[in-house]
């Protein structure tokens, strides 16, 4: 048996434009860009499934998800036993806050699973409403402290696998971790603050919004045209504030981790829609990239940036990589990440539920929606879905429509 160990932390509503490695401006992450300095990120990580838990069924290695929600691919990933692997140097073992991630876990070859309950705490407490006055306190904390008494805990153990859905149920950051970013703003001259002055009497003034909303339920919203001018930025910065509290505790975790430290990999299995179609939340709002990209960083085999199109299918095979990697291995051949892919070639096929279906390739995103209408958007310059180029590129249309019927239920 040898003393490999890795930490996969994964997320369910983890959006990549609020990371620092992935380009984020508004958002400050500097623990998880450490990670991503020394190692990997996949740039076009794209999901086949916009519900987290089917991600993670298939992951784990569970079976398939229900017949109409997990499609064959072209390029199908080879089977991997990623737990077989990390099996030949201990123990591999699930810490979640997720009933749902127990439910799949149970059908899986983990040896030990835990469940950090958050609903023990009286969901009529006015304090359970209201979002932590310190870190210590928050759903996410319980998770990472958990994790950590594990690996002091002289039991062997090769690879803990961590999952959160705090990000799409519970909004309970201290919001003391952004308000600071807008102290600092507001201490800043202001230039030609006589034009300003002006400027702000000529139109109806409306109410300032705070910096980051307590609401520590989930936004499920559409932007109409009459909202605020700042909602959007509001509740992207109280999105954002969830983040440096994970950022926060990778912090902790890393630095409790015994040396030599165990590899890391960081994941979502969802995204989340911050303004994007005009919808903020998790699944909001018609099926766009922003449900689908997902972060992907493993702090091993860099750095690099991988910016060719990956299909989250594949994460297990990165796994047992990681297994078999030698020290100063790279995870991913120069041979590989240099190349372009064709234009339709990879494709990945997603879904979400049972009447919607998104083709991606590397210059293209085509969406059948529930209305019936379809939507093209040129990748990957257009980030955010904003611009619908169907009616100008209907050979396009057809080929990614072929794609997605000739995808069938598995």
């Amino acid at each position: 048996m040898n003393d490999k160990k890795l930490v996969v932390v994964t997320l369910a509503g983890f959006a990549p434009a609020s990371i620092g490695c992935y380009g984020s401006s508004w958002n400050s992450t500097p623990t998880i860009d450490q990670l991503a300095a020394g190692g990997c990120v996949w740039d076009r990580c794209l999901s086949r499934h916009a519900d987290p838990i089917d991600n993670l069924r298939d992951w784990f290695g569970s079976g398939r998800s229900p017949a109409g929600d997990h499609f064959a691919q072209p390029n199908e990933p080879t089977e991997t036993n990623w737990l077989e692997a990390w099996k030949q140097s201990g123990p591999i073992e699930l810490i979640t806050d997720s009933q749902d991630a127990i439910n799949v876990a149970t059908k899986c070859d983990f040896d030990q699973l835990y469940l950090i309950d958050p609903d023990d705490e009286d969901s009529t407490d006015v304090a359970s409403q209201q979002p932590a006055q310190d870190i210590e306190s928050t759903q996410f904390a319980q998770l990472i402290a958990a994790a950590v008494q594990r690996m002091a805990d002289p039991e062997p153990w090769s690879l803990l696998w961590l999952h959160s859905d705090f990000l799409i149920h519970r909004w309970d950051a201290p919001r003391w971790l952004v308000q600071a970013d807008e102290e600092d703003i507001d201490d800043e001259p202001v230039e030609h603050e006589d034009l300003q002055v002006e400027s702000e009497s000529q139109e109806d003034m409306l109410p300032p919004l705070p910096v980051a909303f307590d609401n520590v339920e989930p936004p499920l919203l559409a932007i109409q045209n009459d909202s605020h001018c700042d909602l959007v930025s509001t509740w992207m910065r109280t999105y954002g504030c969830q983040i440096r509290l994970i950022d926060e505790l990778l912090a902790v975790l890393r630095q409790a981790s015994s040396d030599p430290k165990p590899a890391m990999a960081l994941a979502g299995t969802s995204g989340f829609a911050l303004g994007q179609n005009d919808w903020i939340g998790h699944r909001a709002g018609a099926l766009r990239s922003c449900h689908l990209q997902l972060p992907l960083i493993i702090d091993q085999g860099g750095p690099l940036h991988h910016p060719r199109l990956f299909d989250s299918a594949g994460i297990p095979d990165l796994l047992t990589q990681l297994q078999g990697r030698v020290d100063q291995q790279r995870l991913i051949d120069p041979d590989v990440w240099s190349q372009s892919d064709e234009p339709d070639d990879p494709v990945i096929v997603s879904r979400s539920g049972s009447d919607v279906t998104a083709v991606t390739s590397s210059r293209w995103f085509y969406v059948q929606q529930d209305d019936q209408q379809e939507r093209l958007f040129l990748k990957p310059d257009d980030i955010h879905d904003a611009n619908d180029v169907s009616r100008l590129r209907a050979d396009v249309i057809d080929r990614l429509r072929t794609e997605a019927e000739s995808a069938r239920p598995c």
